[in-house]
Formats: structure tokens, sequence, C-alpha cells
């Protein structure tokens, strides 16, 4: 967990494929948001990520892949939308890490003081870290 100005990021590892990619894995997700915290919230969605973010079995893993994206989500926890930044060089990679996104939702709801009606987080999954 590292927090800066504004900005909170978490991250945690996925579960292993059976490819023979030896590095280690990892969904980060950042939050630029000033003065409010959502640490327990982010917790328990990165937990449910990491549960969620089976690793596809491939041949050979590139040295560091990484999918970024933006998710937008509304304050029942339900998706908003995706806007991916950042794919990897394999649609598989990117598919697995969609698919936990998918799988996780929906999210937990956000608290009741949460100021606004919509959260925009980018997550990075990270193969080979």
């Amino acid at each position: 967990l590292v927090q800066g100005t504004g900005l909170t990021y978490l991250f945690g590892t996925g579960r292993g494929g059976s490819g023979t990619g030896g590095g280690r894995q990892r969904v980060g997700m950042s939050i630029p948001l000033k003065g409010y915290d959502l640490m327990p919230w982010a917790t328990v969605v990165i937990d449910r990520l990491q549960l969620n973010w089976s690793l596809p079995a491939v041949p050979e893993l590139p040295d560091q892949a990484k999918i970024s994206m933006i998710v937008v989500i509304k304050k029942t926890g339900e998706l908003d939308s995706i806007e991916i930044l950042e794919g990897t060089s394999l649609e598989i990679l990117d598919r697995a890490a969609l698919d936990a996104i998918r799988t996780s939702l929906p999210f937990p709801p956000l608290p009741p003081d949460f100021p606004g009606d919509l959260l925009e987080i980018t997550f990075e999954f990270v193969y080979n870290d």
C-alpha cells in the first residue's frame, strides 16, 4: 500500500497459471481522490480481484507485460465503464485481467458519505513483474 497526495495505490498478487513464466504477478489500483479514506473498500476490491484473476497458461510470458485500464464504478458498486489504456502483447492476458474485473462485479457499494456518484479507478495487472 502506498498513499500519496490524492493517490492511493494498493496491490496484491494473482493466482498462477500453468505457463512457463517464472515471474510474479500483481494487480494494482490507483484512486486519485484527496481527503477521503477508501482503504477498507479498496482492500476488499483488491482481495476479490486476486481471487478472480486466473493467469492463463501461455507457453512463454513476455519479460514484463501489463494491462492498464480505467474502471468507473457507480456508488452502488456496479460498473459504469471500462476503458483499456494499455494492453499486453497477448490478447489472452488482456482477457484474463478483464475477466477478473467482470467476475468481481459488482464491487461493494461505496460508503454512504462518499462524495460523488462515480469513482474512477486505474487498475494495472502486471505479469512477470
